[in-house]
């Protein structure tokens, strides 16, 4: 921040402009203050190079969740913040092999995640709209209230981490064009 706008800058701009208008709240004129933004710096790429190492960590990660934990989750471990009452086998049967195939295709998209930026993208957002519609179902219906702290905040947080992760617009150009 040392070439940005800083405290110290904006508090000595704000004085500066008290003193000038003597202390009159709305001036004859008003200027145009321009705000650069930074340039993208070597800390900033490293930040996006970090934050690909750690999607591709995390895509692997959430597969294997999505694999593996689902059905555990949904059976034995927290049925009440993961199933829905009555039971429904048949549409739990349909969940579990859905989440199970879109948890194959993320840990194939950690070998190259801005080739798979789409998939990654349809993940976000379908946990952002699963989770939005339960919540509303739960709000609607408080014997589910459970999914409060099962299902819906897991489904928050997979799509925040991913959203984080994401690399910045100027590192996918970069990617795309380092690639012959």
């Amino acid at each position: 921040m040392s070439d940005g706008i800083t405290p110290t800058f904006l508090r000595r701009y704000f004085q500066a402009r008290q003193q000038q208008y003597h202390g009159d709240l709305f001036p004859a004129r008003w200027e145009m203050v321009t705000v650069r933004a930074p340039e993208l710096t070597a800390e900033k790429k490293m930040n996006d190079a970090a934050r690909a190492k750690y999607l591709s960590i995390a895509l692997v990660v959430i597969g294997l969740i999505f694999i593996f934990a689902v059905y555990p989750m949904m059976t034995w471990i927290s049925p009440s913040g993961w199933r829905w009452m009555p039971p429904q086998p048949e549409y739990e049967q349909i969940l579990m092999g859905t989440y199970a195939t879109l948890g194959i295709f993320l840990i194939r998209a950690a070998k190259n995640p801005t080739a798979n930026a789409s998939l990654i993208w349809f993940t976000i957002w379908s946990n952002l709209v699963h989770a939005t519609i339960m919540l509303l179902q739960v709000l609607a219906d408080p014997s589910e209230r459970a999914h409060l702290v099962g299902n819906i905040p897991t489904f928050y947080v997979v799509a925040g981490v991913l959203w984080y992760l994401m690399p910045s617009r100027g590192l996918k150009n970069q990617q795309v064009s380092d690639n012959p």
